[in-house]
C-alpha cells in the first residue's frame, strides 16, 4: 500500500506542478503548455526571458522539457484555440429538401452566406464570412464543415485567408483542414494536414506552419479484435513559440508512437521524435525498454550531448488530452478553489454522483425527456418508404405570439432513422419560454438528441439550457449497450436544486456484465459537490473485460479490473478512484486533501452495484 500511495503523490506532483508558481511571466521548472483549456481560449504565457535555457534558438537540457511539451500538444491538439471547432456557427431559416440555406445576422454590417446540404450521409455547411461580428468575434474566409452523419466524423477546411479577432489584441488565422472522428469501436482519431495556424494573444503569438499530423487513441481502454495496435502519434511541422524567443522549432516524429499491450493513453511502448533549431537538437525515444519512461537526449551546437531519463507522467495534461474537449465555445470552469470539497465523510456521496454520470443515471432522463415541447404526428406516408430525405417543414405560432418550426427527416437504407428538427423562436408554452434548435431521432429504440447551436427553455424558478449531443442504445436489438455523451453542456436550476455540467464527453459501453467500458471527462456542480465545479476524467479508462462467451454465465456485478478515475475539486483536493488492485473485487480510493497525508481506502464493487448498473428505462422516466 505505501508503495502505491507513494506512486499517486509523484503522480499528483507532476499533474499539479505549476500550482505554486507565481503571477510573473517566468517559472523555475519549465512546465509551461500552449494552451490551457482551463483558462478558456487564451493560451497561458509561455516561459520568456529568464527562465532555464531560453537563449535564442538554442536548445539545450534547461528548455527540453518545455519544449517537448509543446511539441505534444501540437501532435495531440492541445495546442489548438476551441474557437477552431466552434465553427459554423449557424441557424435554420429554410430548407428545401436537400438543401438547406442559413443565415446568421452578423452583429455589425459584415456579412455571411452558408449553404449546407445532407447526401450520402454526410452532412455538410459551406460558410463564407466577410468582415462578420458573431459575439466578440469578427470573421473572415471560409469554413467548409462536413461530418458524417451515423459515426459523428468531422472535418473542417479552411480556406481563403480564414481569420478571426478577438478582444484584448487577440487574432487566429487559419489555412488546411482539421479532422476529428470518434468512431463507434470506441477509436479516437485527430488529424490536421496541410496546416497553418497562426494564434496572436495578450502574451504572445503561436505559430505552426506544414503541420501533418495523426494521432489516434482508444478512449475505451480495449483492442478491438483483429487489430494490432491501441494507439499512435505521428506527425511533422514547424512552431514558431516565445519559448526561444520566436526562431523556429522543426518537429518530426521519425518513428511512430505506438501503443501495443498498452492501455494507457500518456504511455507509448515505442516511437521516436526529433525537435531541432539552429544546430541544436533534441531527441525523444520511447524504446527504453520500460514502458513508464522515455529517454531525452539534447545536442547543442559545440556537438555536446546529453541525456536524461523522464517518466511519461511528467507530460500527463498534453498526452491525456482527447480532441472532444477542445470543442467549447465557453471556457471550461475552473475546478472550486474554495476549500476542501472532499473528504473522508462524502467521497461516497460524490463518487455515486460521478458515477451516476457516466451511466446515464444523472441528467440523462431530464435531457432524453427535451425538448418538453409535443412533437407533431409525421405526415401521412412519410415514413412508408426507405428513402431518405426532408419532409415539408410545420409551423406553429405559439401562443406568445412566437414560433416553432419543425421538419421531419429520414436517414438511412433498410433501417431507418427518423426524427424532427425543431427550431424555436421566443415560443412560449405551458409556461415557459423555448429559445433555440434541437434535434431528435431514434432507430428501433435507440435515441440520439442534439443542438448544435443550443437550446434554452425558461420558466419560473426554472431554468433548463443544453447543448451538443447525447446518444442511448438501449439494445432492442444488437449485442452492445451505450451510453454516451459529446460535448454536453447541460444546467438547471430547478426547484431551487442548481446543476450543472459542462463540457461532457464521455462513453459508456456495456455487454450485459462480459464487458464494461467508462471513459471520458466532463465538469460537474451540484448540491453533492457543494456548488462547487469539480472536474472528473478518467486518466486510464475503467475496464472490466471478462470474454465470456455466454452472457448468461456473468456475474450480476461489474469488475472493473483496469483503470484509474480522477475526481479535481483544485487546491490539491482529489479523489482517485484506481481499479488495478490486482484482486479482481475491489478498487481502491485515495483521498488527497492540501497538508495531510493523503488516505488510502478499499472498496468492494459489489457495494457499488447499483450505481455502476446499466439502465433500461433512461427513456421511460
Amino acid at each position: 500500500m505505501h508503495s502505491l500511495t507513494a506512486r499517486l503523490i509523484i503522480l499528483l506532483a507532476t499533474i499539479t506542478l505549476t500550482a505554486c508558481s507565481d503571477s510573473k511571466s517566468t517559472t523555475s521548472d519549465g512546465e509551461t503548455p500552449i494552451n490551457d483549456p482551463q483558462n478558456g481560449e487564451q493560451p497561458t504565457g509561455p516561459v520568456i526571458g529568464d527562465s532555464p535555457g531560453s537563449d535564442h534558438g538554442v536548445l539545450n537540457q534547461g528548455n527540453a522539457h518545455t519544449v517537448i511539451l509543446q511539441a505534444f500538444e501540437v501532435l495531440t491538439g492541445r495546442a489548438y484555440d476551441r474557437r477552431l471547432v466552434a465553427f459554423p456557427y449557424t441557424q435554420a431559416v429554410e430548407l428545401d429538401e436537400r438543401v438547406r440555406y442559413l443565415s446568421r445576422d452578423c452583429q455589425n454590417e459584415g456579412a455571411v452566406v452558408q449553404t449546407q446540404s445532407t447526401n450520402d450521409g454526410r452532412f455538410t455547411i459551406d460558410s463564407f464570412y466577410s468582415d462578420c461580428q458573431i459575439g466578440g468575434d469578427v470573421l473572415n474566409g471560409r469554413v467548409l464543415f462536413d461530418e458524417d452523419i451515423y459515426y459523428g466524423d468531422f472535418k473542417r477546411s479552411f480556406t481563403d485567408n480564414f481569420s478571426v479577432t478577438f478582444p484584448p489584441g487577440g487574432r487566429m488565422e487559419v489555412t488546411g483542414t482539421y479532422e476529428y472522428s470518434p468512431s463507434l469501436t470506441g477509436e479516437r482519431k485527430f488529424a490536421v494536414n496541410n496546416f497553418d495556424y497562426h494564434f496572436t494573444y495578450s502574451g504572445g503569438r503561436l505559430t505552426i506552419l506544414n503541420a501533418d499530423t495523426d494521432r489516434s487513441i482508444f478512449l475505451d481502454g480495449t483492442l478491438p479484435y483483429g487489430k494490432d495496435s491501441i494507439g499512435y502519434m505521428t506527425g511533422s511541422f514547424t512552431m514558431i513559440t516565445p519559448v526561444l524567443n520566436g526562431s523556429p522549432v522543426d518537429v518530426a516524429v521519425t518513428e511512430n508512437f505506438t501503443n501495443l499491450e498498452n492501455r494507457s493513453q500518456i504511455t507509448y511502448e515505442w516511437g521516436r521524435m526529433t525537435i531541432s533549431a539552429d544546430d541544436s537538437e533534441i531527441t525523444v525515444d520511447a524504446n527504453t525498454g520500460d514502458l513508464q519512461t522515455v529517454e531525452i537526449s539534447v545536442t547543442t551546437p559545440d556537438g555536446i550531448t546529453t541525456s536524461r531519463i523522464e517518466d511519461w507522467s511528467s507530460w500527463y495534461n498534453a498526452l491525456s488530452f482527447e480532441p472532444a474537449w477542445l470543442a467549447e465555445q465557453e471556457p471550461i470552469p475552473a475546478p472550486g478553489g474554495n476549500g476542501t470539497i472532499i473528504y473522508t465523510n462524502n467521497y461516497k456521496e460524490i463518487l455515486a454522483e460521478v458515477f451516476g454520470v457516466y451511466t446515464g443515471d444523472h441528467f440523462a432522463p431530464e435531457i432524453l425527456d427535451l425538448p418538453g415541447y409535443p412533437l407533431p404526428d409525421f405526415p401521412d406516408g412519410f415514413l412508408d418508404s426507405n428513402a431518405s430525405g426532408y419532409g415539408e417543414m410545420i409551423t406553429q405560432q405559439c401562443a406568445n405570439g412566437g414560433s416553432a418550426v419543425f421538419t421531419p427527416y429520414k436517414i438511412g437504407y433498410q433501417i431507418v432513422s427518423s426524427g424532427w428538427q425543431s427550431v424555436f423562436t421566443n415560443c412560449g408554452y405551458n409556461g415557459s419560454l423555448y429559445n433555440g434548435s434541437f434535434e431528435t431521432r431514434q432507430e428501433r429504440g435507440n435515441s440520439r438528441n442534439w443542438s448544435l447551436d443550443g437550446l434554452s427553455i425558461e420558466s419560473e424558478g426554472a431554468d433548463t439550457r443544453f447543448s451538443g449531443s447525447i446518444s442511448y442504445i438501449p439494445r432492442p436489438y444488437g449485442f452492445t449497450q451505450q451510453y454516451s455523451l459529446f460535448d454536453v453542456n447541460y444546467s438547471s436550476n430547478e426547484s431551487g436544486n442548481p446543476a450543472l455540467l459542462h463540457g461532457a464527453t464521455l462513453t459508456f459501453d456495456h455487454v450485459r456484465g462480459i464487458r464494461a467500458i467508462i471513459s471520458g471527462g466532463f465538469t460537474l456542480k451540484s448540491k453533492v459537490t457543494q456548488n462547487v465545479n469539480v472536474n472528473v476524467t478518467t486518466a486510464d479508462p475503467l475496464l472490466s473485460d471478462l470474454r465470456i462467451a455466454d452472457e448468461s454465465d456473468a456475474p450480476p456485478v461489474t469488475y472493473f479490473r483496469s483503470g484509474l478515475l480522477v475526481v479535481d475539486a483544485g487546491d490539491n483536493n482529489l479523489l482517485w478512484v484506481n481499479a488495478a488492485t490486482n484482486d479482481g473485487n475491489t478498487f481502491s480510493v485515495t483521498i488527497f486533501q492540501p497538508d495531510v497525508e493523503p488516505v488510502q481506502l478499499i472498496e468492494n464493487w459489489q457495494d457499488w452495484h447499483q450505481q455502476l448498473a446499466w439502465h433500461d428505462d433512461l427513456l421511460m422516466r
